[in-house]
């Protein structure tokens, strides 16, 4: 029995996987987008690249944007199209891991 108010849906048995379908085509459509927008969006965050070369942290994986400051991305640069990855260290990672020589290595005070 149905509580009061609520209205029935006379969905035909044979319908309901039909209706399943459609609702996950549309979920996985909003899913596709949603990271092809950030694709994009990172796309803009990380500015002008100089010749197509983006400069990956080998300890945390931030990147170096066209100003010359490393910033974390949430996807694989690697899979922007038409750049190709170079490694480097991030100024924070050279202290972390090398904080004898941090100071002569940075041109920045820590």
């Amino acid at each position: 029995m149905r509580p009061p108010g609520q209205a029935a849906l006379n969905i035909p048995a044979p319908m309901i996987p039909l209706l399943f379908g459609l609702v996950l085509v549309v979920v996985l459509v909003t899913l596709v987008a949603l990271r092809v927008e950030q694709s994009r969006q990172d796309q803009a965050d990380l500015g002008p690249v100089r010749n197509n070369v983006l400069q990956v942290c080998a300890s945390c994986g931030k990147v170096r944007d066209g100003s010359g400051s490393w910033q974390a991305v949430e996807s694989d640069p690697r899979q922007l199209p038409g750049v190709i990855c170079s490694h480097g260290i991030c100024p924070e990672c050279v202290r972390k891991l090398y904080p004898d020589l941090a100071d002569r290595v940075l041109d920045e005070p820590p």
